[in-house]
């Protein structure tokens, strides 16, 4: 049966031209040569863009500790899954999704890349195939090939579509969202054309999806869930679906085998238990609704004027007039069910009504607009053009900056700098093993983005205190808990060391040392003033390493007796 026109799927006669028996005539050609070559651009803008962000700094951008860690694990088990990973002390089981760790780790072992390389150039590859698999996926639910190729520059430049995407975590994030996007091309595909083929792609692809990240396989389902009320209400689909989910469990099984038979079902229940719907708590639903409220404005991550936000705004206003509900309840639903990676994934819908709106709304309006002044047709397009230029400059500007003065998300896309390192590899060699640091950063970015705390276990091979990644394996209430000694231990940096020892006995949390760690990186002020000042006048505490940055580290005297000495930073290259 065929789809019903009240969902959203545009109807069969409007679907993006396939292969054609005949020649398309000339002139026809040269009609949909520019929106093609205009669609391309943005996938090239879009790569240039990610690119830029990752090959500008030294290291994996932001976070990646964690598997960093667990990838040199798989490597020293010489490719066997290991029971347990020991990142930061820790004994927690080794049941994240490995496909990113094989990735990476073969191309350590096989190629002239380091490990650090590899986690640079896997997540920008991963997002570079991700704007081609968009484009895959917008040619399939959008009616016009100029939609398409407006959609394909707002998720090119949407910094919320890649920002968590590039990262050094982003070997897994990248590749989830990767095969998450060409799955849901191949659901698609099926749903309209009811050919049995896409059904094993489909099922591939979400599998590789689970293997690489399993907190996107949500995303999937929902969504597939929704297409296939929107695109395949026939018995045919129905039934593809569950050969789809049965193909990926089958795919999958000797991975999630494999963990169940050495740690049970706790893992998986752990690991989807701190996702944050709105049946969560009060706290997520109150953000939520704050979000739904501004049209989901600030989800985009854009730093100035959340110009790709209103054009989606705009899109979402003429499905709705035009009754195509697919998009703006794809939208919405996705926000609904999870408020932690949710707006990542929300990209999708954004960009496809982005494209709409530019399309359907913003040309018409300005084209309309030229006609009543009196300029001619050629005038008013080359003033289209122009104004679509400039938003497209303004909007690559904004998906272009880090300035923390600007806030959003993009201020996360930084290494760790020269000074933390430094401060790092002197920890790692001038104290004893079973030392205990707690760093201590402000927390300006929150738990999930504070790179210096999660990759203090790797480069210092010290514990780190109060370090929260890793524990959503653990248990929702342990990974709750965590989470809540490091905003309790980072609310210290703006009071006195009396701060750190009721917390220290609250959550039976000893150390040996206080590492505090500049917080802007472009600058060499530290953060935390009030706690240096009090770290420096407590005889308890002593200063064993000052760096150029305003970076320190006090040893606790009550808490450990080995000799240290105040330290200048070593030079760069010791």
């Amino acid at each position: 049966m065929a789809a019903a026109p009240s969902i959203t799927a545009p109807p069969p006669a409007v679907e993006p031209p396939r292969l054609a028996t005949t020649t398309p005539a000339p002139r026809a050609r040269a009609r949909l040569e520019p929106i093609a070559l205009l669609t391309v651009a943005g996938v090239v803008v879009g790569c240039l863009v990610r690119a830029w962000l990752v090959l500008s700094q030294p290291l994996p951008l932001n976070d990646g500790g964690l598997f960093f860690q667990m990838t040199r694990e798989l490597e020293a088990a010489h490719f066997h899954l290991p029971a347990f990973t020991g990142y930061n002390g820790a004994h927690l089981p080794y049941g994240y999704p490995p496909l990113g760790f094989y990735l990476t780790g073969l191309l350590d072992r096989f190629t002239p890349l380091s490990l650090l390389d590899a986690y640079r150039v896997v997540p920008l590859v991963a997002s570079w195939l991700t704007l081609a698999a968009f484009v895959l996926l917008a040619r399939e639910l959008l009616s016009r090939r100029a939609q398409v190729a407006a959609a394909t520059w707002a998720f090119a430049l949407a910094p919320r579509s890649y920002i968590w995407m590039i990262m050094g975590g982003g070997v897994t994030r990248g590749p989830g969202f990767l095969f998450g996007l060409l799955t849901l091309h191949q659901v698609v595909r099926f749903y309209r054309t009811r050919e049995w083929r896409y059904v094993a792609g489909a099922a591939a692809g979400a599998a590789l999806t689970v293997l690489s990240h399993i907190g996107t396989a949500p995303f999937v389902a929902v969504s597939s869930g929704l297409l296939l009320l929107a695109c395949g209400r026939h018995w045919r689909a129905l039934l593809g679906s569950v050969a789809i989910g049965l193909g990926a469990l089958v795919l999958t099984a000797p991975w999630w085998a494999t963990v169940i038979s050495q740690h049970g079902v706790g893992p998986f229940v752990a690991a989807f238990g701190t996702g944050q719907g709105v049946l969560s708590d009060h706290e997520v639903r109150r953000r939520v609704l704050g979000w739904l409220a501004r049209f989901a404005a600030p989800i985009t991550a854009e730093p100035l004027f959340p110009l790709l936000a209103a054009l989606a705004v705009l899109g979402g206003l003429v499905c709705l007039a035009r009754l195509r509900l697919l998009l703006p309840v794809w939208w919405v639903t996705i926000l609904l069910i999870d408020a932690r990676q949710g707006p990542s994934f929300m990209m999708v819908p954004m960009a496809l009504l982005a494209g709409i709106g530019v399309v359907d709304v913003v040309l018409p309006a300005m084209l309309g607009a030229g006609a009543a002044v009196g300029r001619a047709r050629t005038q008013r397009r080359w003033v289209a053009g122009a104004v679509l230029t400039a938003m497209a400059g303004y909007a690559l500007f904004g998906a272009m900056t880090r300035d923390p003065d600007l806030g959003r998300e993009g201020r996360f896309l930084m290494s760790l700098t020269t000074g933390d390192r430094m401060a790092m590899h002197w920890i790692g060699t001038h104290t004893p093993a079973d030392s205990r640091i707690l760093v201590i950063t402000g927390a300006p970015n929150g738990w999930a983005a504070d790179r210096t705390s999660e990759w203090l276990p790797v480069w210092a091979r010290r514990t780190s205190v109060a370090t929260a990644q890793g524990y959503e394996w653990a248990g929702g209430p342990t990974f709750m808990a965590r989470r809540h000694m490091y905003e309790a231990f980072q609310g210290c940096a703006w009071r006195t060391t009396q701060c750190l020892d009721s917390l220290a006995r609250r959550w039976d949390a000893p150390f040996t040392d206080v590492y505090v760690s500049q917080m802007d990186p472009r600058t060499a002020e530290p953060c935390c003033r009030p706690l240096l000042t009090a770290l420096r006048s407590d005889p308890r505490y002593r200063l064993v390493y000052r760096g150029g940055d305003g970076g320190a580290v006090f040893e606790r005297r009550d808490a450990t007796a080995h000799p240290a000495l105040v330290a200048e930073p070593p030079r760069r290259g010791s």
